[in-house]
């Protein structure tokens, strides 16, 4: 049996690293699957399975005011997956639950940031 309390641990340590400077100057940390699984089997028993691992993680990192957001979709240059954890609170956190939960107050929304950024990408 997995100790659940690992996850805990897990998601203690991504948030420290989450609330960094370096990366609350940009929004978020990219972490790759490998990274995440050396994590969880650091805080405990490395004994789970993969899925188990990610579901009971992004819980706990949940709990902790961390979200994830797995790719849509690998690159042609990439060769795994990457994660991005955002504090909750966050700008870019913020940004991509807009996108990800669209709709009619949010898509106003996401229309008033296009709006914004627009002159920035030409």
């Amino acid at each position: 049996m997995v100790d659940p309390a690992r996850y805990k641990k897990s998601a203690c340590l991504l948030q420290q690293k989450v609330n960094t400077k370096d990366a609350q100057k940009k929004g978020f940390r990219r972490f790759t699957q490998a990274d995440l699984n050396k994590v969880v089997e650091q805080a405990g028993d490395p004994a789970a399975t993969t899925s188990d691992d990610q579901r009971s993680l992004r819980e706990a990192l949940r709990d902790k005011g961390v979200l994830t957001y797995m790719p849509w979709k690998e690159g042609a240059q990439r060769k795994q997956r990457h994660y991005l954890l955002f504090h909750h609170n966050s700008a870019m956190a913020k940004l991509v639950d807009i996108i990800a939960d669209h709709g009619k107050d949010n898509d106003a929304k996401l229309a008033k940031v296009v709006t914004k950024v627009k002159g920035l990408w030409g």
